[in-house]
């Protein structure tokens, strides 16, 4: 494993070196997209195989989203009630 992330380590600064920071940016996030599906890939391939099941182990209680909540306490109970983030975006320059 430790080969597989010096090797991964080292492609990156090559990217690095080719395009910048952003290139190095790039291929990481590249690099885990294509890692999940693989991820996935793995996962549905176990339980296809019987080596492995999707259990539930318990559950847990959601709100309701925007539209739901103002169809049933209405838009005035909705924006005394809200709460807000920040989201963020990288911006390259």
């Amino acid at each position: 494993m430790q080969n597989a992330i010096r090797y991964i380590t080292r492609a990156a600064t090559v990217e690095e070196n080719d395009g910048g920071l952003q290139a190095k940016f790039d291929f990481y996030a590249s690099l885990a997209k294509q890692v999940n599906a693989e991820l996935k890939r793995a996962e549905k391939d176990a339980i296809a195989a019987g080596d492995a099941e999707r259990v539930i182990t318990g559950t847990a209680d959601l709100a309701p989203n925007r539209d739901l909540y103002i169809e049933l306490h209405g838009v005035k109970a909705w924006n005394s009630n809200k709460r807000t983030s920040n989201r963020t975006t990288l911006i390259w320059k």
